[in-house]
């Protein structure tokens, strides 16, 4: 059997047996058409965007804070606006007869512990409902 030996200049590959020379080929960007590098330098740089853009891609999350302290029907209105000040916060739904807060917030802005936080700040200490 014939040994196989491929060399490989700059541009192309040479393909030979038994040094006889078979083929040869073109390598790297010589073997893609025009359109088909242009989709391949569209391709990597979509990709990058991707990687660069990973941390940008904050979960939405929605929390329900059991708000006991609520007494009256206006204290609603101060757990409200006291939320609605939380950097991330994008949703705030306060219930007096449920005793609670659902709060919508992007995870990457704020955490929950900086919710419950801010509404024992108000006056009405908070948890997380389960």
């Amino acid at each position: 059997m014939g040994v196989l030996e491929i060399a490989k200049p700059p541009t192309q590959h040479r393909v030979q047996v038994d040094n006889h020379l078979l083929q040869t080929l073109p390598t790297g960007a010589d073997c893609l058409g025009a359109d088909q590098e242009s989709i391949m330098n569209k391709l990597f740089s979509a990709l990058a965007l991707v990687v660069v853009s990973v941390p940008a891609w904050a979960a939405t999350q929605t929390v329900t804070l059991s708000v006991p302290g609520m007494t009256c029907a206006a204290c609603p209105f101060t757990v409200k606006k006291a939320l609605s000040g939380v950097e991330g916060v994008s949703q705030i739904d306060v219930s007096f007869e449920k005793r609670e807060a659902v709060v919508t917030f992007d995870d990457s802005k704020t955490r929950i512990q900086t919710l419950t936080q801010t509404t024992e700040n108000a006056g009405y200490p908070s948890s997380l409902k389960r």
